[in-house]
């Protein structure tokens, strides 16, 4: 009896069970966010509109309008959008640029695992060629003998195919 050179591939449940399972990333998130974290990312979130832009512009103008606003348009420019907000929007895009780093991550291990479950799948296919040629040389088949019937197959299917109606092809 021949035997086969080419071990048993491991089953595709089992290179699963050795993976870890798949996670949520934006559920990992969101669960590692303290309440001064969800009030950065709201922040930014809002300043990232084009309505506070809007907002800005308008209120930029108002001293065109009304001259008398310059004094508070100046404290809040400087004083609360240079002083408070752009620190806040920084720690939401900190934030923001963490959740991008766990999608990354996780988008790499997906990669990986599905690399892994196509190297079983070629190791099996490897594994059935070996066994099937082994079974050929045992009932002594020539493989230009399996070709010549394989392509004799193929152009009796083409011709049935042929004759099909388009719609049923």
């Amino acid at each position: 009896m021949t035997s086969i050179a080419t071990p048993a591939p491991p089953s595709l449940q089992a290179v699963r069970a050795q993976q870890a399972p798949i996670q949520n990333t934006n559920d990992v998130h969101e669960l590692s966010l303290s309440v001064l974290d969800h009030i950065a990312l709201a922040a930014t979130n809002v300043v990232g509109t084009m309505w506070f832009f809007f907002a800005c512009a308008i209120m930029v103008t108002m001293p065109l309008i009304f001259p008398q606003a310059m004094p508070v348009v100046q404290y809040i420019s400087s004083g609360y959008l240079q002083l408070i907000l752009l620190p806040l929007i920084m720690v939401g895009q900190n934030l923001q640029s963490r959740h991008g780093e766990l999608r990354a991550e996780n988008d790499y291990q997906i990669n990986m695992k599905a690399e892994r479950e196509i190297e079983v799948l070629y190791r099996h296919l490897e594994y059935q060629n070996a066994m099937l040629l082994a079974l050929m040389k045992k009932m002594e088949i020539r493989l230009e003998d399996v070709l010549v019937v394989t392509e004799e197959t193929d152009a009796a299917l083409n011709a049935i195919a042929d004759r099909m109606p388009n719609d049923l092809q």
